[in-house]
């Protein structure tokens, strides 16, 4: 069972950060190549993987909403995060409790692991009939009524 990026997160103002780091990268390239007589192949492959990361960003931002963030298999949870960061995988009787956390127009979720490991992800990425649904299915899973534990970010000035 997956649950999708949300599809009304400005994923677009993401992708367009992206290329424009990529755009910022290839400006820069070339004002080293034309000030430095000696450039080398070396320096020019480095100077490239900035405009490759901001490009492949720039894609999977555009394309996020097409993409699994949470699947839930037999009896494991799965996050992917992006392109370039591992997913998380954490077993169901490995989950002592989820901490959910409200911040302005954030909902950061921390899964709490029996090993004291703390695993996050974004609540505000998924619909909320996609998180409500994630919620139930996973106190059903974990066979924990009282897995979800909520609480308001408390700022002091």
């Amino acid at each position: 069972m997956g649950f999708s990026f949300d599809e009304t997160y400005n994923w677009n103002k993401k992708a367009n950060n992206a290329f424009i780091s990529a755009i910022v990268a290839v400006f820069s390239l070339f004002m080293a190549m034309v000030s430095l007589q000696d450039f080398i192949l070396e320096i020019i492959v480095i100077g490239f993987i900035p405009v490759l990361v901001g490009v492949l960003q720039g894609v999977y931002y555009m394309n996020r909403s097409n993409y699994d963030y949470v699947t839930l298999l037999p009896d494991a949870l799965i996050i992917n995060q992006g392109p370039f960061t591992p997913r998380k995988y954490v077993n169901y009787q490995d989950i002592e409790y989820c901490m959910e956390v409200h911040d302005n127009d954030k909902r950061l979720i921390t899964i709490k692991t029996m090993d004291n490991k703390e695993i996050e992800f974004h609540g505000e990425w998924l619909s909320e009939d996609n998180l409500a649904r994630l919620k139930k299915e996973l106190v059903k899973r974990t066979q924990n009524e009282k897995l979800f534990r909520t609480r308001e970010k408390i700022s002091i000035l």
